[in-house]
């Protein structure tokens, strides 16, 4: 009876190791890593419908590398002829001079 009361706890004692063993192999990652798994993966071709992906955006960007170029010097032209604020404000001044010549105000 000892003998096989042993072999029980001997035999239990392997399960046990054996069950922790495989516990820690295939434990499960925690869900925070598996929710972080695939966010900002862009790049794969399994986009959702509607979407695009950092390759579209790329190609998109240089196919119109020319008309942003073109944009860009448009802004930068149209910012040379620009008046400076302080011109700007005189302008208004001036402005607001005559209107007040015209307002008649009742005593």
């Amino acid at each position: 009876q000892a003998e096989a009361q042993s072999g029980w706890a001997s035999l239990a004692a392997v399960a046990a190791a054996l069950g922790l063993a495989v516990a820690l192999v295939a434990s499960p990652t925690p869900a925070v890593a598996k929710g972080q798994a695939l966010q900002g993966d862009e790049t794969r071709s399994g986009s959702t419908e509607g979407q695009m992906n950092a390759n579209q955006r790329v190609a998109i960007d240089l196919s119109q590398s020319d008309k942003t170029m073109k944009e860009r010097e448009t802004d930068l032209n149209k910012k040379k002829g620009a008046l400076s604020k302080e011109e700007r404000v005189k302008r208004e001044l001036v402005k607001l001079q005559k209107e007040t010549e015209k307002v008649k105000i009742p005593v």
